[in-house]
């Protein structure tokens, strides 16, 4: 663990803390179709995460919920996690579309064979789709929900600089902005294949993924949030270049529905304005 905080809040009146209302709401947040206290608490998340924005002025972009399979192996996504794909697309062409895994994929197809002469920052926000096998509100999985990601790629020291600065101000909204119990952890994403292990052991080593984790009654650990350090895994597979730099990327990206779970957990979302 690399770093833990605890609240001074406790769960407030309005908590939502049996299994029951916890399933009724993940299952209103599966459903990606936002209407009254969900749309609310989507709204209030994303409100939050436009503070954390600001201060990094990066450009807004709203992903593609769909990715070709040739870009998804740029990056051997299909090699890697072959069972986390939803297969999307017309019927006569299958295995050639899929369900964005991640929000920030977008960022890369859009930017592909480009010249990056000067760092890039985007706001990225998607509907991603993942075949995880158990959906349900004590795991805290969604087969299809909502990502926010800053995305930064440039030069490798500019991005090493800025990954600190990002870091620091990601602890500083999670104390005081949400305001919740989490600790910081070094994770590893689920390689399939032959050399699961050793992708797994040396993303830990190298601390290539630190998780933003929340224990949350009913569910367990639960991640909200997570510091992905790719290198040139994503520059070199959508072949940027620069004439002067090695180009690397980094992102921070949320669980819009984990929060909004873990905020309606606790009783820490307002009550939605009442309309005559």
């Amino acid at each position: 663990m690399l770093y833990e905080h605890k609240s001074s809040l406790r769960p407030r009146a309005g908590a939502v803390s049996n299994t029951a209302a916890l399933q009724a709401l993940v299952r209103s947040l599966s459903l990606q179709i936002r209407s009254g206290n969900e749309l609310w608490a989507y709204q209030q998340v994303n409100a939050a995460i436009d503070q954390f924005m600001t201060p990094f002025k990066p450009r807004s972009v709203l992903g593609s919920p769909f990715i070709r399979s040739d870009m998804l192996s740029r990056t051997r996504y299909d090699r890697f996690f072959p069972e986390l794909l939803v297969e999307a697309g017309p019927r006569n062409e299958p295995g050639k579309y899929y369900g964005s895994p991640a929000a920030c994929h977008s960022v890369y197809q859009v930017l592909f064979g480009s010249e990056i002469s000067e760092p890039v920052l985007f706001d990225v926000t998607g509907i991603c789709s993942r075949n995880e096998r158990e959906v349900s509100a004590e795991s805290g999985r969604l087969r299809h929900f909502s990502m926010r990601e800053l995305v930064v790629l440039g030069p490798e020291q500019y991005c090493e600089s800025m990954k600190k600065q990002v870091y620091d101000a990601q602890l500083q909204f999670c104390k005081e902005v949400l305001d919740i119990d989490f600790k910081v952890v070094v994770a590893s994403d689920p390689f399939c294949g032959a050399d699961a292990t050793l992708q797994k052991a040396a993303q830990i080593m190298e601390e290539r993924k630190l998780e933003f984790v929340i224990d949350l009654p009913g569910v367990g650990e639960l991640a909200f949030s997570s510091l992905n350090t790719h290198g040139s895994l994503f520059t070199d597979g959508f072949e940027m270049h620069s004439s002067r730099h090695k180009l690397v990327s980094f992102c921070l990206a949320w669980g819009i529905d984990r929060i909004a779970l873990i905020l309606a957990s606790q009783g820490r979302l307002r009550e939605p304005a009442q309309h005559d």
